[in-house]
């Protein structure tokens, strides 16, 4: 699992990962939480990572509790880029255990389809529904509570596409005393059609 962690690296800020996946926690494990501290209980949770280029944050779902653990990255911080593991120290996370981490991402392409599919043609005919504003006995024009729009006609078209899917995985290892004390694993799976070619609509 040591491939690029570039795919981080080009997001726009705002964006991020959501992976769905399960934190093992062997020891009842202490972490904080802003200015006060938590108890993350041994066991097994459900937990969804969102992680971006400052932090992750971690959603977790018990049998008996749920918690959010956020863990930020030291300012200034560049993932790798010539693999994909990175580690913290736990002063600089501001936690009480070191951070270790491990981001894969894989894709893989399809054969390519010719298929048929509906399609639309606009028609620039506008139409507009009331209400009137009168002007006179004979005349009128619509006001600005009338709706105006056009319309379309369905058709079909012949197009060609393959299939584009990306498959991400993502360990974290949350590390006291040279031992890991809770592992996360989780994936994620992203499938896109990427056309080709578009015949014209026939309607």
């Amino acid at each position: 699992m040591k491939h690029l962690l570039l795919a981080l690296l080009i997001l726009p800020l705002s964006a991020c990962y959501k992976l769905d996946g399960n934190l093992s926690v062997k020891e009842h494990l202490v972490y904080k939480k802003g200015k006060n501290v938590d108890l993350l209980m041994k066991g097994d949770y459900n937990a969804q990572a969102k992680i971006s280029k400052e932090k992750i944050k971690l959603k977790l779902k018990g049998p008996f509790a749920t918690k959010r653990i956020t863990l930020k990255f030291p300012e200034g911080t560049i993932l790798p880029q010539d693999s994909g593991t990175f580690s913290f120290k736990a002063a600089q996370i501001g936690q009480p255990f070191d951070l270790e981490g491990d981001l894969a991402q894989t894709v893989t392409r399809s054969e390519t389809v010719t298929a048929t599919e509906v399609c639309f043609e606009p028609i620039y005919d506008q139409y507009c529904r009331g209400p009137y504003n009168y002007v006179g006995l004979d005349n009128y024009y619509y006001g600005p509570n009338s709706f105006c729009g056009g319309s379309n006609l369905r058709g079909k078209r012949e197009v060609r596409f393959h299939t584009k899917t990306t498959t991400t995985n993502f360990d974290l290892d949350l590390v006291q005393e040279a031992a890991s004390k809770a592992t996360y694993k989780g994936a994620a799976v992203d499938t896109k059609k990427v056309y080709e070619f578009y015949g014209a609509c026939r309607i």
